[in-house]
């Protein structure tokens, strides 16, 4: 199997690891075991990035080199017994979005980490274009204010936020996104 491994997520709440590849699938890992409990065609294009919502890990973002990003709903894989081989469940996708205009690359998604009562719940999303963009979980709309404006000579290589959700940073790749050897990336702070 050639498939090389492009990302990589843990629920310690539902005992799994998620694994996004190269041929466009994603894998459900027993950590405690080690076997694949699960093994699905995500997207058509390679995974660039994976992970479980602060939400006890019940949904799983992914984001693809095609510029697409979906939500899966993992909670149908039974997790508490020392088996969770589930050959015959699928986890199911509840929203599928960022495809339509985004034509480069989404290299990450991070779920927005101040989620309370009065905030819709929403994922930043950062990619080759050099944008920032925030997403809604709900209706996988675009929020009209993008915390960064596409700069194509200035790709978004890694993003986090702060604990309470208002402040960013990203880190981007210098002369074309090819960091060499000698070279730094610079990074930024963003208001949230």
């Amino acid at each position: 199997d050639k498939s090389y491994v492009y990302s990589a997520s843990s629920s310690f709440q539902r005992y799994l690891t998620a694994v996004g590849l190269a041929d466009g699938s994603i894998r459900i890992v027993d950590p405690r075991s080690g076997s694949t409990a699960l093994s699905f065609r995500g997207h058509s294009s390679y995974i660039c990035d994976v992970e479980f919502s602060p939400n006890g890990g019940n949904n799983l973002v992914s984001s693809s080199g095609n510029g697409s990003m979906k939500i899966w709903d993992v909670r149908s894989l039974n997790t508490n017994s020392d088996d969770i081989n589930n050959a015959d469940a699928s986890p199911n996708c509840l929203i599928s979005f960022g495809g339509g205009g985004q034509r480069a690359p989404m290299y990450g998604a991070k779920w927005r980490n101040n989620i309370n009562v009065t905030s819709e719940p929403s994922i930043y999303a950062w990619s080759m274009d050099g944008s920032l963009r925030q997403y809604s979980t709900i209706n996988g709309l675009e929020h009209p204010v993008v915390p960064v404006k596409p700069n194509k000579h200035f790709p978004i290589l890694s993003f986090d936020s702060s604990i309470d959700g208002k402040v960013g940073v990203y880190c981007g790749g210098t002369n074309g996104g090819k960091c060499k050897v000698g070279q730094n990336s610079i990074f930024y702070l963003v208001s949230l």
